[in-house]
């Protein structure tokens, strides 16, 4: 016989598949007709924008475009050149499980890039690029909270406040701002190459809704009127956006910022190139962590029949605040010739990955500098972080760690490299809570009592008084009529056997 149950139900979001996918894509370019010959490489870098993404019939597909640039000097002069090129991209992996009306949220990011000369008229451009996919599923459980009242039938209800992923919700926007440089910088001539990162300064939730602020960093190298050495120029630009939050409520939540795109143009005044006018559009992803009183049934026995359990499990979190893992990296980086001054310095990540007692992330650190010949160089390395104690669960999306202003200085033959690390991690921590979903009492067979005399002694160990009972055949209210006062681990305490 099946005992009623009643329910309550909960909604909730799992991740059902998660992986990181690589990959490399390579290109092959000429220089324009416009400019010289190409006589060394001096730096390559790269960004990959994230167009769109799919999950169809269990298989997810990203699309991106990969966008790089080239810098070398020319056969007939030290000046600065670039060349540009930009590559499709697209990753597609098979989410076994995966409903089509599953949520897929996706970031991308950048692993590696480099340019090979082939001839002075034509490289070779290569970029490693990885996609971090998640899927996510709605489910709605319905939770026992009670069973019907049944002779002989005793159950273990149990309260618990617990954290769920409450939903994954998206919204795409655009960013337009104008970056104008300092008074008193000479104006541009040629942009050479830029980079931007977005940052999430602070959340805020209003009623229903989260109020982002953020700030985008954009990183400019660019030459001015009769000058041939570069100049690089910072702007902050500061954006706010209101998001939307899963069923409205949520104690804590994580964005992720994606770029779908990045656009710079110059804007000439009457003394040249004085300004930049910035489209840059961004996806927020938002991962809503919410908190929730739950009743449920831990567990069941019966005194008259043979009783039979079907359990559970729901995935819940324990809801701390993701966790800040800070360095400071230190390197004397050996330069091939000996520097003079620098003149731009990047310091780029991929994503990280558990290695065991912590997490390790690859950092890429390029350096243009002027050498005592007052020639241009450049020089790139890649280095390896190492953060201890840290854990990334895997419920929202990785990220790639942030930098704050690097410092690089000329050094005999180095040059001196001090910048501040931050990486945010995921730090919740996933737990399994298991509950009784079905009771089934089997009809005309009894518990059996032959092992349990009507009265046992016992010394207490530390078990609770609920698997003491369970265990000899009684109920906790016959042991404590039994055992009036506190009862202790270690204390002498009957069973009366019940009926």
């Amino acid at each position: 016989m099946e005992v009623n149950l009643k329910r309550e139900a909960i909604q909730y979001c799992t991740p059902v598949y998660s992986d990181t996918l690589n990959r490399e894509e390579t290109l092959e370019t000429v220089v324009s007709d416009t400019l010289p010959d190409i006589a060394r490489i001096l730096d390559v870098d790269a960004a990959v924008y994230l167009r769109s993404k799919t999950l169809q019939q269990g298989s997810i597909r990203i699309e991106g475009s990969i966008r790089g640039t080239v810098l070398y000097i020319g056969e007939d002069s030290e000046r600065l050149q670039k060349i540009e090129a930009e590559l499709p991209v697209v990753f597609s992996a098979e989410a076994d499980g995966a409903e089509d009306t599953d949520t897929l949220a996706a970031n991308v990011c950048v692993s590696s890039a480099e340019a090979k000369l082939l001839n002075p008229r034509k490289i070779q451009f290569r970029a490693g690029v990885c996609a971090a996919a998640a899927v996510y599923r709605s489910i709605t459980a319905e939770l026992p909270a009670e069973a019907e009242t049944t002779p002989g039938l005793y159950t273990l209800t149990d309260t618990k406040t617990v954290s769920f992923l409450s939903g994954v919700e998206e919204k795409s926007f655009l960013i337009s701002d104008e970056a104008e440089l300092p008074a008193g910088c000479p104006p541009m001539e040629k942009l050479l190459c830029y980079s931007h990162t977005e940052n999430v300064d602070e959340l805020k939730q209003v009623g229903g809704k989260m109020i982002l602020q953020g700030t985008v960093r954009l990183d400019t190298l660019y030459l001015t009127a009769g000058d041939d050495t570069p100049q690089q120029q910072s702007f902050r630009i500061p954006f706010s956006q209101i998001l939307d939050i899963a069923n409205g409520k949520a104690e804590l939540s994580t964005v992720v910022l994606t770029s779908g795109g990045c656009y710079l143009e110059p804007l000439s005044g009457s003394d040249g190139i004085t300004a930049l006018h910035l489209e840059l559009h961004l996806c927020a992803q938002t991962f809503c962590r919410s908190e929730t009183e739950i009743r449920y049934i831990a567990d069941a026995y019966s005194l008259k029949s043979t009783c039979r359990l079907k359990t559970d499990v729901i995935r819940t979190l324990n809801a701390v605040r993701p966790a800040v893992l800070r360095q400071s990296v230190r390197e004397t980086l050996e330069t091939p010739d000996s520097p003079k001054d620098i003149v731009y310095a990047r310091v780029t990540a991929a994503f990280p990955a558990r290695t065991e007692g912590g997490i390790s992330e690859n950092i890429c650190v390029r350096v243009l500098y002027r050498t005592q010949r007052s020639s241009l160089s450049a020089m790139t390395r890649v280095l390896t972080l190492r953060f201890e104690n840290g854990e990334n669960t895997g419920i929202s999306l990785p990220e790639t760690a942030r930098f704050g202003d690097i410092y690089a200085a000329a050094g005999d033959n180095a040059v001196e490299l001090r910048c501040p690390v931050e990486l945010t991690l995921d730090a919740a921590a996933v737990s399994e809570l298991t509950y009784v979903n079905a009771l089934e009492l089997e009809e005309g067979e009894t518990a059996d009592e032959t092992e349990h005399p009507s009265l046992i002694v016992i010394r207490l160990g530390t078990e609770s008084l609920w698997n003491v009972a369970k265990k000899f055949g009684s109920t906790c209210e016959l042991i404590e009529s039994a055992n009036p006062g506190p009862m202790n681990p270690g204390d002498l305490i009957l069973i009366p056997r019940g009926r």
